[in-house]
């Protein structure tokens, strides 16, 4: 993800919504890619009108839904992006191939694309169609990383269901639950953790999630991540960096203030101590939902057992 210390959080390197100012050449031979004759019905993805792509197809034959655009998608990459189940299922329905990497960087399939935008029914589709859960692109992001990129928790735990793998790694080292730190998906964060994602795990560059919510600026991010059990506060990174200096160099006094106390805080004999981590637990470990129980069974539950049993039944047999 980002080495240096005095380089702003590059996101050169991660995966953004599919840019349609690709390359206009293929890598290897130079030539022209597809001028995509399909290229006028993209508009009909959106509404899901398949008259445009059965006219097309009527006057051109199939194969026309099978070229590259001139930006090196294909047909199938934006249907998966849109999210049109009916046309996904007719390109199905045609036999027409719905796993072809794009011949623009980073070579993403159409499951990439709905998970870009969170399309659980379009990436259930492409699975029963065959696409393997944890289909990597070149940068080796699978589905799920992807998915953890733009916050999509559905989606998530839809493909952790499809047995996708949850330690997977992209080419610089990060997993899932690296890419929501820097994005500041606190939600997610949670769950992955709860899905047993390390958050002491390092990537390429030898950081942990922690390193990179500092980097990213949510301070949210850093305190949910501080509060986690066995997190390492002071691990540096392959150029010396901790997570407290990434914060000095990006001027982020919030953070620096907040990490430092809980620093000073883990290298005290003597805990610090504070009424209500007392009465509902530290962060993270909230007490509060076992109290509401008890509260309803001493406040509610008692008394109307002794209201009931205790004095309404005997006055019954009284009279």
């Amino acid at each position: 993800m980002v080495a240096a210390l005095s380089s702003q959080p590059s996101l050169g390197s991660r995966q953004q919504l599919p840019r349609r100012s690709g390359r206009d050449k293929l890598a290897g031979g130079g030539q022209r890619l597809g001028h995509g004759n399909w290229q006028h019905i993209v508009p009909a993805l959106i509404t899901g009108n398949l008259a445009e792509v059965q006219t097309l197809v009527e006057t051109g034959g199939e194969e026309l839904l099978s070229q590259y655009d001139e930006k090196g998608y294909t047909l199938v990459h934006w249907v998966a992006l849109t999210g049109s189940i009916a046309l996904l299922r007719y390109l199905l329905d045609l036999r027409l191939p719905v796993n072809l990497p794009s011949r623009s960087e980073p070579a993403q399939r159409p499951i990439h694309w709905a998970a870009v935008k969170g399309q659980i029914t379009v990436v259930d589709i492409l699975l029963q169609a065959g696409v393997s859960v944890d289909e990597m692109d070149e940068r080796g992001c699978t589905p799920f990383i992807i998915a953890s990129q733009y916050g999509h928790i559905a989606l998530c735990c839809y493909l952790v269901g499809k047995g996708a793998r949850l330690q997977a790694c992209d080419s610089e080292g990060d997993n899932a639950l690296h890419w929501a730190a820097f994005k500041g998906h606190g939600e997610l964060i949670r769950l992955l953790i709860y899905f047993s994602l390390n958050p002491r795990q390092l990537n390429g560059f030898g950081q942990t999630p922690l390193h990179l919510a500092v980097l990213s600026g949510d301070f949210l991010t850093v305190q949910l991540l501080c509060e986690q059990n066995g997190v390492e506060l002071e691990t540096e990174d392959i150029s010396g960096n901790t997570p407290l200096k990434l914060a000095r160099s990006r001027r982020s006094q919030d953070t620096v203030v907040y990490l430092e106390n809980i620093i000073g805080q883990s290298k005290s004999l003597i805990p610090k101590f504070t009424w209500s981590s007392l009465v509902f637990g530290p962060p993270g470990k909230s007490k509060g939902l076992i109290l509401f129980f008890y509260g309803c069974l001493l406040l509610w539950g008692y008394p109307t057992y002794f209201t009931q049993m205790i004095i309404y039944e005997p006055l019954q047999e009284v009279n």
